[in-house]
């Protein structure tokens, strides 16, 4: 999960958990 986006989430600190939540609901659907 975290793996996916490693840039993504490094680069927003801040967000990179709302990120990973994201990703994460895209894959469940």
């Amino acid at each position: 999960m975290v793996t996916k986006h490693p840039l993504r989430t490094k680069t927003s600190n801040n967000l990179g958990i709302a990120v990973i939540s994201f990703d994460f609901s895209l894959d469940l659907t």
